[in-house]
């Protein structure tokens, strides 16, 4: 199963937020989470019934518990005692593991609107733990992913005290970048441009702390914060430093996010000096990116597209839908996009202008 695609887009940002620089559990001698909660989304009832009844025997597996966790996190048929099992897992794993790599993932999380009660339980949980482990990094981790979709103010003071703990690590700096950007489609135009300088330095940071051999993964964040924030001169150079990393790293998965997103910014930035010719071979750039697991699952970012809608370039926009199917494969809403464009209107690009 293709975890980028099983995560909800909400989940996916708090997991992009930390996780990926996270260190694994398996460093300090713990279970390997990721394969852990893997293997569960993959057992059959009767293997998890097996699993639930060796749990009676050995309470204190976190493995077991982990597995059980992916199990009951991926039943598509959702039930009340199925979320009654998983809140049990779940607030386990707080009470028992804050540090654990599976406490600070998706998995081991809830919604505040439809998990209310339990998001309450393991928000004291979480806040009782914190006090008692203030100086550890892995549960001040934890639990900023836990708060970071639903309480930003304990997530930015809890990332902030990561900060000061491990003043080196970039994960502290990336992580806040990713809050500070959080809902800013409900913020004011001034909340908006605050909200972006606030990232574009944190993400800066980050970028200054990166070993050179993981600094390509931060050329997004930058380039895209550093145009929504009018920094242009900045974002040009994100844009093309992301362009020739992805040239140079021909076997790396997240090549194709490159190419796509340098060529997206560059557009963008051509479309805003007034160059449509430019912009336009841009937007066909960026649709022959390979793909990435990222655009393979959420599909392309349609903002250059909008802007030259606008313009009345409907021709090279719909070339590039069909440069885009070829990685975002049966996906319907690319064919009511054509149709709506062929009708002479701008579709609803959705959330497909948010990253």
């Amino acid at each position: 199963m293709n975890l980028v695609r099983f995560l909800r887009p909400a989940l996916l940002v708090a997991f992009i937020a930390i996780a990926l620089s996270q260190k694994s559990a398996t460093a300090s001698g713990g279970p390997d989470a990721d394969a852990d909660v893997m293997e569960g989304m993959k057992l059959s009832e009767d293997e998890a019934q097996q699993l639930e009844e060796t749990l009676k025997h050995k309470p204190d597996d976190l493995s077991i518990r982990t597995k059980l966790l992916g199990y009951y996190f991926s039943r598509h048929q959702r039930s009340e005692w199925i979320d009654g099992i998983r809140e049990r897992e779940v607030l386990w794993i707080i009470q028992h593991h804050p540090e654990s790599r599976i406490a600070g993932l998706p998995y081991a999380q809830f919604d505040v609107i439809s998990s209310a009660s339990a998001y309450q339980k393991g928000a004291t949980l979480w806040k009782q733990q914190v006090a008692t482990h203030t100086n550890e990094p892995p549960v001040l981790r934890n639990a900023a992913n836990f708060f970071m979709l639903h309480d930003r103010t304990v997530a930015e003071d809890l990332l902030k005290k990561g900060a000061a703990l491990e003043p080196q690590n970039p994960e502290w700096p990336r992580a806040l970048g990713h809050l500070y950007l959080l809902g800013i489609r409900r913020k004011t135009p001034e909340e908006v441009k605050l909200a972006d300088a606030a990232a574009l330095l944190q993400y800066e940071r980050a970028f200054a702390l990166t070993p050179e051999a993981y600094k390509s993964y931060l050329f997004k964040d930058l380039a895209k914060t550093a145009f929504d924030a009018g920094e242009t001169n900045k974002a040009g150079k994100y844009a093309e430093q992301m362009l020739q990393e992805a040239s140079l790293q021909k076997k790396d998965w997240n090549r194709g996010n490159g190419i796509f997103f340098g060529n997206l910014i560059l557009g963008r930035l051509a479309l805003e000096g007034g160059d449509i010719e430019q912009a336009k071979h841009f937007l066909i750039e960026a649709g022959k990116t390979p793909g990435s697991p990222q655009l393979n699952s959420f599909g392309p970012n349609m903002t250059l597209a909008k802007g030259l809608l606008e313009k009345g370039q409907t021709e090279v926009v719909l070339e590039y839908f069909e440069l885009c199917a070829k990685f975002w494969r049966y996906q319907p809403r690319l064919g009511e996009w054509t149709a709506a464009v062929k009708q002479g209107t701008i579709p609803d690009f959705g959330a497909n202008l948010d990253y």
